[in-house]
């Protein structure tokens, strides 16, 4: 899972520590199923559809919140860049095949089915 993310020795780790350190920032590690969620979350809720790396950023504020080091009340912007197209190994199996849908169906019966894809 994250496999953009997945890097032994970072090339600007020494200039990423630094930056973090000096406005008093933090990191936070998140498991794979936690990346996953923030992945189906983004997709339902923003239509959004990113790679497992970039939802890595949302999966950790979440987290963060939850701890209580970053207030709900805050404003935060978490950086999501990276498709979800460029590898869907990972997360093929959360989402599922696609919907087919029949070509005469009402105007309520659409709209039924597409809020059946935002349930959360």
């Amino acid at each position: 899972m994250a496999k953009s993310l997945k890097v032994s020795s970072p090339s600007e780790k020494n200039e990423v520590l630094k930056a973090v350190r000096e406005v008093g920032g933090t990191f936070i590690d998140v498991t794979d199923q936690e990346i996953l969620e923030a992945v189906t979350m983004l997709s339902k809720m923003e239509g959004v559809f990113p790679e497992p790396g970039a939802a890595a950023s949302v999966a950790g504020l979440k987290k963060l919140v939850e701890k209580g080091i970053i207030s709900s009340s805050e404003k935060v912007v978490a950086v999501v860049t990276g498709s979800g197209l460029k590898d869907i190994t990972d997360v093929k199996n959360v989402f599922g095949s696609p919907t087919s849908v029949e070509k005469d169906l009402s105007v309520e019966e659409l709209f039924a089915l597409a809020q059946s894809f935002y349930k959360l």
